[in-house]
């Protein structure tokens, strides 16, 4: 599934890092390797467990896989 960013969005995509989160972990922000993502981008790899809370807030938007920006 891919997702529009209605606001400019940071995100962690490495594996090891976003199982520490999930687990609870307190990673300094300069550990997590984010990624800066601007309104208006269309995106695949947003956290899973981030995706809901994500869509409730209203700052990303499904979209059809293959939608260009």
């Amino acid at each position: 599934m891919s997702y529009r960013a209605l606001r400019d969005l940071y995100y962690p995509t490495d594996p090891a890092v976003l199982r520490l989160l999930v687990a609870g972990e307190n990673l300094p922000m300069r550990g997590r390797n984010m990624k800066t993502v601007p309104a208006g981008s269309i995106v695949s790899d947003i956290p899973k467990a981030s995706v809901a809370v994500l869509l409730a807030k209203g700052w990303i938007e499904e979209v059809a896989d293959g939608s260009k920006v």
